[in-house]
C-alpha cells in the first residue's frame, strides 16, 4: 500500500501500489487527491566506481605496467554491462568504462609492440656481438673472443649456444681451467650430442674427448 493527499481537505489515506502515481478521489471530501509515486530503488554506485577503476588502471597500464591492462579490460566490461541498466543514470560510468578500455587496449597493443621491437633488436644485436666473437675466434684472439663470448653466453639459437660452449670450453681448457672447459664441453654435449670438435692442442681435444666418452 501507498499513500494519496487530497489536494482540497489535506487528508493523506491509503491505495493500492498499483495507483501510484494516478488520481484519486478523497473519500472524506471528495476531492481530486494525489497519489504519491512508488520510491525509485537506490541505484547502485558500483558500475559507476568500477569505470573509475577502469580508467584509473588504463592510464597505469599505459604508463607502467602490462599487468595492469587486463584487470582494466576486464573491469570495464563489467562496468560497461552492468551500466546498461541504467543508460541515464550510469551515462557518465559508461563515459569513465569507454575511456579506460580505450587506454588500456592502446597500452596492450603498445606492449606488445615494444616487446616485440626489444626482442628483434635484442635478437639483432646478440647476431652482431657473436659475429664479432666468432671473427676474433678465428683468427687466434681467444682473449677477445673470451670477452664476447661471457657476455653472451646462452644465445637464443640453439646450435649458437652449442658454439659458444664448444668455444668457451677450448678457451677455457688453453687457459688451464679444465674444469670450467669440461663443464662447458658437457654442456654443448648435451645440448647437441653429436656436436663436432675439432682441435690442435691434443690436451684440449683429449678433453672434449673425455668430455663425449662420459656422456655414453
Amino acid at each position: 500500500m501507498i499513500t494519496a493527499t487530497c489536494g482540497f481537505c489535506g487528508r493523506v489515506f491509503p491505495v493500492d501500489a498499483h495507483l501510484a502515481g494516478a488520481k484519486s478521489t478523497c473519500p472524506q471530501c471528495g476531492g481530486a487527491a494525489t497519489i504519491a509515486p512508488l520510491p525509485m530503488a537506490p541505484k547502485s554506485a558500483l558500475p559507476d566506481k568500477l569505470a573509475l577503476w577502469t580508467l584509473l588502471t588504463g592510464l597505469v597500464a599505459w604508463l607502467c605496467a602490462i599487468l595492469f591492462t587486463p584487470v582494466s579490460l576486464v573491469m570495464g566490461f563489467i562496468a560497461l554491462s552492468r551500466a546498461q541498466e541504467d543508460p541515464v543514470y550510469y551515462a557518465r560510468a559508461r563515459r569513465r568504462a569507454m575511456l579506460g578500455l580505450a587506454i588500456g587496449g592502446l597500452a596492450l597493443v603498445a606492449h606488445v609492440v615494444g616487446f616485440l621491437a626489444i626482442g628483434v633488436f635484442g635478437l639483432r644485436e646478440e647476431k652482431k656481438a657473436l659475429a664479432e666473437g666468432d671473427a676474433l675466434y678465428e683468427r687466434g684472439d681467444l682473449a677477445g673472443a673470451k670477452v664476447v663470448y661471457e657476455k653472451r653466453p646462452n644465445p637464443s639459437a640453439r646450435d649458437q649456444r652449442t658454439k659458444v660452449w664448444l668455444r668457451l670450453g677450448h678457451i677455457y681448457a688453453s687457459e688451464g681451467r679444465r674444469e670450467l672447459a669440461l663443464d662447458f664441453f658437457t654442456k654443448a654435449l648435451r645440448n647437441e650430442p653429436n656436436a663436432a670438435f675439432s682441435c690442435q692442442d691434443p690436451d684440449v681435444q683429449k678433453l672434449f674427448d673425455s668430455a663425449r666418452s662420459a656422456r655414453r
